[in-house]
Formats: C-alpha cells, sequence, structure tokens
C-alpha cells in the first residue's frame, strides 16, 4: 500500500508541477503585455488613442481670413471675412481605393463626412463629401459639389495617434511626402506599378506641444475643454511652377468633442535648413478656425479596440489548471 502510494504520489506530484509550471509561464508571458499598456502611465504622460466618428456625429465651425487694409499699417484695421461650416459624419464605413507610393494599389478604410459652407446663406451655400482615413483622420479624397475632385495618396497626417506630449512625426524620407492630386484617375485605370505624377508633394513636421485648457466661445455659450495642442508645419512644393508654400498649424485637439476645437494658421516666410518645432521663424497670421458647437458621443478609451478574449480564456485556463491539482491532491491524500 505504501509502495502504491509512493508511486502515486510520485506520479502525481509530476503532473502537478508541470500544471504549476505551464500556468506560471503564461502568467510570466502576460506580463510584457501589462507594462507596455501601462508604460505612458509609468512615464507620467497621458496619451489618447485615435477616436471612434460614428454616423450622425457633426461639428459647427467658424473660419475667419483677415483681409489687409491697403490704406491702413495698423493690422486692428483688417477686415475679417467669416465662413461657416458644418460637418457631419454620413457614412462610417468608405472604402477609398488610391495609389501608394511606388505605385501600388491601396485601400483605405475612412469616414464619409458632408461638409456645408455657409448652410445659413442659401446664395453663398456650398458643399461637397470628405473622406478621413480612420488609422488617423487624415484627409485622403474629397468630392466637392461643382468642383473638381482631389485626393492625398499617401495623405498628409495632421494628428499622429496616439498623442501623447512629446509626440513628434515627419517626413524625413523622400517616399513619405505627402502627395496631392487634382482630378486623380480610377486606380482602376491605372496599370499595375505605374504612379501618376501629383500636382503638389507637401512635407509635414507635427509635435504635440503640451496639454492645456482651450477656453470656446460656443454658440451656446463658453466652455473649457482639455486639450492637446498640436504644433504643425506644413511644407508645400509645387510641381510645375516650382512655388514653395511654408504653412504652420497650433492645432488644439480636444478627445471629448473628438476633433479639433481651434486652429491658428500662420504663412511662414523664412525658415532656418536646421529648423525643428519650437524654432522661431519669420511669419504672419493668416486665419483661424474655431468650433461654434458639436454633437457627439463622448470619447471613450475602452472603445479603442474590440474587445479581446485573450483575458477569458487566460482565466478559465487558470480555473482549469486549478480544479486540476485540486483534484490531483485529493487523489494523493486519498491514496494514503
Amino acid at each position: 500500500m505504501k509502495v502504491q502510494s509512493k508511486t502515486i504520489l510520485k506520479d502525481n506530484l509530476g503532473l502537478t508541477f508541470a500544471i504549476l509550471a505551464v500556468t506560471i509561464l503564461l502568467i510570466g508571458s502576460l506580463t510584457p503585455l501589462s507594462m507596455t499598456a501601462t508604460a505612458a502611465e509609468d512615464d507620467g504622460e497621458e496619451e489618447v488613442g485615435v477616436p471612434e466618428w460614428n454616423e450622425g456625429d457633426k461639428w459647427r465651425y467658424s473660419d475667419k481670413v483677415p483681409m489687409p487694409n491697403e490704406a491702413s499699417p495698423d493690422p486692428g484695421d483688417d477686415k475679417v471675412i467669416e465662413t461657416i461650416m458644418e460637418k457631419e459624419v454620413t457614412d462610417e464605413n468608405f472604402r477609398v481605393n488610391a495609389y501608394g507610393p511606388g505605385g501600388e494599389k491601396k485601400t483605405y478604410e475612412t469616414y464619409q463626412v458632408r461638409e456645408i459652407h455657409n448652410p445659413d446663406n442659401p446664395e453663398n451655400r456650398w458643399e461637397g463629401d470628405f473622406y478621413y482615413w480612420k488609422d488617423n483622420l487624415a484627409q485622403v479624397y474629397n468630392n466637392p459639389e461643382g468642383n473638381v475632385p482631389s485626393a492625398y495618396h499617401p495623405p498628409i497626417v495632421d494628428l499622429d495617434f496616439p498623442l501623447y506630449v512629446g509626440k513628434k512625426w515627419s517626413t524625413d524620407k523622400e517616399y513619405d511626402l505627402a502627395r496631392y492630386f487634382e482630378g486623380p484617375p480610377d486606380p482602376d485605370d491605372v496599370d499595375e506599378g505605374e504612379y501618376p505624377e501629383p500636382d503638389r508633394e507637401y512635407a509635414f513636421l507635427g509635435r504635440v506641444e503640451n496639454r492645456t485648457t482651450k477656453e470656446i466661445e460656443l454658440e451656446k455659450g463658453v466652455k473649457e475643454f482639455e486639450t492637446y495642442m498640436v504644433n504643425l508645419t506644413l511644407v508645400g512644393y509645387d510641381r510645375e511652377g516650382g512655388k514653395t508654400e511654408i504653412t504652420r498649424y497650433e492645432m488644439y485637439y480636444s478627445p471629448e468633442v473628438k476633433n479639433i476645437v481651434h486652429t491658428d494658421i500662420f504663412g511662414v516666410r523664412r525658415m532656418p535648413e536646421d529648423y525643428s518645432v519650437g524654432d522661431d521663424v519669420m511669419e504672419n497670421f493668416i486665419g483661424n478656425e474655431t468650433l461654434l458647437g458639436f454633437e457627439a458621443d463622448p470619447y471613450n478609451p475602452d472603445d479603442e479596440g474590440e474587445p479581446s478574449l485573450l483575458g477569458v480564456g487566460i482565466v478559465l485556463l487558470i480555473l482549469g489548471v486549478g480544479t486540476a491539482s485540486f483534484y490531483v491532491y485529493k487523489k494523493v491524500r486519498s491514496s494514503f
């Protein structure tokens, strides 16, 4: 009896240790995932992922452009032209076929957004559809009524999600340049490997400068938003005329709104060759865009990805291992 008990004990203890070893390895394998998920918190920085837009989400903006008064040197005498813009998500899942760098064809998963200018002025009303890449909300295509469609492939990355203070992104290689096409041909009509010449090319340099509270005067009253201030410099190259234009944007992105709440725009007249974000340059203010109101479901960081079954599987596995271990333990005890 003792020999049999020792044999059972030896065999089942081996099984128990094997099961426990597998459990420990599985739990240990989860540690890097946990460390990765909390890395931003450990560094003292919070980050925000790309929002999910839903059909029916709306934003209303005021776009103001100062027009210089030639008769007066005082900038305060400039006339300001204001345009009201309304944007509404009309399709959450719209595919845009386009060209990628090197000539390969690419399909973008986008949001279709209906944009209306001067909605309250029938004489100057204008509208069109704009398509924003779900990965980073970059505009990849637009189709304005009465005007020539245009596209950006690859697009200009205004906001490189996830956003956190100190985040940088740029075009540092030739094939990373954003390319603009006026009246782009259908990719199905172009042979594989061919790449149409763009009308313009853009280099961009962005950085999240800080998190700040931005007070916005909405149509229904003043409201403060917690925002990420993004400094974006855009360099445009006109391939035909050889003209180069440099524009800098100070954008305030609000997770609550799931969009920009304010943008100041500056025309850059001179930039040092070794320019980096934050350097002083010669520039002049050329306009701004400010949120007037919005209707959108609030941002929820828990919605950034599909729920994973990994955690559920691990819990079930651990429960199974625990049950098996307990069974082995009882069997060993009963054999004595």
